[in-house]
């Protein structure tokens, strides 16, 4: 097979394959949210985070205004969200929450905190500044990056390069000498680029352990354990220096056709521990990280290669020698390097369209402003190298005699290039410290606290009807009143965080009333349809949402009698299979599909734009995860030590949030009664509560709940009741450590 048609090989494989990375895991909710003043102590306080976590690494700390840290357990409740339940009754005072994670995607660490106050104000931010992602050692662990990231795109390059210009039985650096008098270079150029690959696999491990360090506060056995052999992220890492030392070993044997393949590989791991999947669209955004990878190695490490193997030479060579160098080496290399550069300009913009979110972010965020260094730093080199390339080297190849200031300007350009492509590849590590802006979390820290007052004017009076559902990364709120065959209706829209923001509405079938404020809108129903259409436009998008407008006004008992008759029955389920989906509003939602058998068991896999991320089972205070594509559990203590697992507990988690019902509909299902309710709570620190209930009567069942609230958007769908398989723990040969 030619060298370029299996690196095309190479490359098209692993554009197909599914992409699993992610960004950092930032806070993008909490209950109590940050700044909220409190009339009783929690009994728990509950944090969620953008990505899974790693379970082991991710912290949750209280402590009081003195410093005093409070006694308290943390526990998990799902993939994304750590609980902390205080041992003692929180006294009156002000306590700030301190927050540490590991993405279990991506292994970034982060860290933050808020305050909130128990009948007590909070006094000053009430969000503190996080330490800055190059704070704490994260300069060096940058450098380490930048070192590694340089001499795996100088071996790529070569390597690349040497399959694709090498004619077969050349040798593996042929496309560097003009002839076969400097076969000589071409030999310890090779060698060069074997010693290269291997100081690529020293830098990959050391940079590991200095992540894994950071990450776990502290060498150690149990540090690295955890970082790497408990999720996705940890074996990544792993793999990457497994993979490069196999192109390496290929590469020594003088086969740069074969070592051309593990060195794709290697660089699809890379792009996978990158910040792809906070993107939007992560398969794309994994295809670009890669694309982008490939030809910066190809023309960054290509002009690095040449520019090592021949510049130091040049007063040796002699006129006659530089100018072969000219007319045969470098033409060569243009043969690959235009359409490489096009590629990583191509592949560039896109993963910035996909990570930025907005131009405004370019300069706005520490990472835009990287990316916007990086970005200038890249033009200067293409500049210089359209320079020499299409400018002067015509020129002197056009001379018969070369013109030795035309040439001293030629490869003093040339010799200036790998200087730039360092400077690129140092912001590039640099990117990889910063969360991408398009991070829901970005916009939860800027935001702060929730606004008591928007949160006031969604809850519903006296026989109203508040509900609520998801517009693309909007709230969509109803304020309904009946009057006679007609029904008013208040539209308030509201951003994630439940703050109002300007929209244009369109509601079909409905007379305008005028403004009522910030983000609502007055309207009038010709009739009293069930539900409405709801069009709302920002940003050049049109977003969507149906809400129930018909209720029963009189009908507040009949649901509350209802929802008491369901949350009765409920905990005499022997089991329930729940799917739900969760969103943000930003990116893919999470869809989960739950198993729960009474008393204490739980089962559930977690999936993430299609593709499935984690499974989980908890028996008592036993827990095993596995992380997708593993054979092996890995055994945990759920809870960290908490309190057994309860059914009864999970299957009822609604039930403090159910309050203000309203009667939308009762009707016959076949031989079943069936009621949609709707409920309207505000609870302190989280924001305006709004679930949708779907009941079998019959069987005093729930059926569906919907659920919106900050940066929440949630569906569930019960069913299979009784009917679920035996939840089990995983067999002891499958558990990591067992046996």
């Amino acid at each position: 097979m030619s060298g370029p048609r299996a690196f095309a090989l190479a490359v098209t494989g692993l554009l197909v394959l599914p992409a699993v990375a992610s960004a950092h895991a930032l806070l993008i909710s909490s209950s109590p949210s940050p700044g909220a003043g409190l009339g009783a102590a929690p009994a728990a306080i509950t944090a969620t985070f953008s990505e899974p976590l790693n379970r082991p690494l991710s912290t949750l700390t209280l402590t009081t205004s003195g410093g005093r840290t409070v006694r308290a357990t943390v526990t998990g409740d799902g993939p994304t969200r750590l609980v902390l339940r205080p041992v003692r009754r929180l006294q009156r005072g002000v306590y700030e929450v301190r927050w540490r994670t590991v993405s279990a995607d991506d292994g970034h660490t982060a860290q933050g905190s808020y305050s909130f106050g128990v009948r007590a104000p909070v006094l000053g931010p009430a969000v503190s500044a996080a330490p800055g992602p190059l704070a704490d050692g994260g300069w060096l662990r940058a450098l380490l990056d930048a070192i590694f990231d340089g001499a795996l795109i100088l071996f790529c390059g070569s390597v690349f390069c040497g399959a694709l210009l090498s004619a077969p039985g050349s040798g593996p650096a042929a496309r560097l000498v003009p002839d076969e008098s400097r076969r000589e270079v071409g030999r310890r150029h090779w060698r060069r680029t074997v010693a290269i690959g291997f100081a690529a696999v020293l830098f990959s491990l050391v940079a590991t352990v200095a992540d894994a360090a950071h990450a776990g506060g502290g060498i150690s056995g149990r540090a690295l354990h955890d970082y790497l052999v408990s999720d996705f992220a940890g074996y990544t890492r792993l793999a990457v220096p497994a993979i490069v030392l196999l192109s390496v070993v290929m590469a020594a044997r003088g086969a740069p056709r074969w070592a051309s393949a593990p060195a794709v590989l290697a660089l699809a791991a890379v792009a996978a521990g990158g910040h792809s999947s906070s993107a939007r669209l992560s398969g794309v955004a994994f295809s670009a990280d890669l694309v982008h990878l490939i030809a910066a190695s190809v023309w960054l490490g290509g002009i690095a290669v040449i520019a090592i193997a021949w510049v130091p030479q040049l007063r040796e060579l002699g006129a006659a020698g530089r100018r072969r160098i000219v007319e045969v080496v470098l033409p060569r290399f243009g043969a690959v390097a235009l359409p490489a550069f096009f590629a990583l300009v191509v592949a560039g913009g896109l993963n910035a369209v996909t990570e930025l979110g907005s131009p405004k972010a370019l300069w706005s965020t520490g990472y835009g402003r990287v990316l916007l260094v990086k970005t200038s730093l890249v033009g200067v080199l293409a500049l210089l190298s359209y320079r020499h390339a299409l400018r002067l080297r015509p020129r002197l190849l056009a001379s018969r005699a070369f013109d030795v200031r035309l040439e001293r300007r030629h490869w003093r350009l040339l010799a200036s290039e790998p200087i730039v492509s360092a400077g690129i590849v140092l912001a590039a590590a640099l990117l990889l410290a910063y969360a991408p802006p398009i991070d829901a979390a970005e916009q939860v820290a800027a935001a702060g606290s929730i606004s008591s007052a928007a949160v006031l004017e969604t809850s519903a009076e006296g026989s109203q009807l508040s509900v609520a559902g998801e517009a693309g990364p909007y709230i969509v709120n109803a304020l309904v009143s009946r009057r006679g065959r007609r029904a008013s209706v208040e539209v308030r829209t509201l951003d994630a965080l439940q703050h109002p923001v300007s929209l244009r509405v369109h509601v079909a079938g409905s007379v305008s009333g005028g403004q009522c404020g910030t983000g609502c809108t007055r309207l009038v129903l010709m009739g009293f349809p069930a539900t409405v259409a709801v069009e709302v436009g920002a940003r050049g998008h049109v977003y969507r949402v149906s809400l129930p407008v018909r209720y029963q006004p009189s009908g507040e008992a009949v649901a509350r009698r209802l929802l008491a008759l369901v949350e009765s029955r409920q905990g005499k389920l022997r089991s329930v299979a729940i799917r739900e989906t969760l969103g943000s509003g930003v990116g893919a939602p999470e869809v989960t599909a739950y198993q729960v058998g009474t008393p204490d068991r739980f089962a559930y896999r977690l999936s993430r734009d299609g593709r499935l991320v984690s499974d989980t089972t908890i028996v008592g205070t036993h827990e095993w995860t596995r992380a997708a594509g593993l054979k092996r559990w890995q055994a945990s203590v759920y809870g960290g030590g908490g309190p057994p697992f309860s059914a009864a507990g999970y299957l009822g988690w609604w039930t403090p949030f159910a309050g203000q019902p309203q009667l939308l509909d009762r009707f016959r299902a076949g031989a079943d009664d069936r009621a949609d309710v709707a409920t309207v709570s505000r609870i302190p620190g989280l924001g305006t509560v709004w679930l949708q209930i779907a009941i079998d009567v019959t069987h005093r069942r729930v059926l569906h709940i919907g659920m919106i609230t900050t940066a929440h958007f949630m569906t569930q769908t019960w069913g299979a009741f009784n009917a679920g398989k035996p939840i089990e723990p995983p067999p002891a040969d499958l558990v990591a450590g067992s046996g």
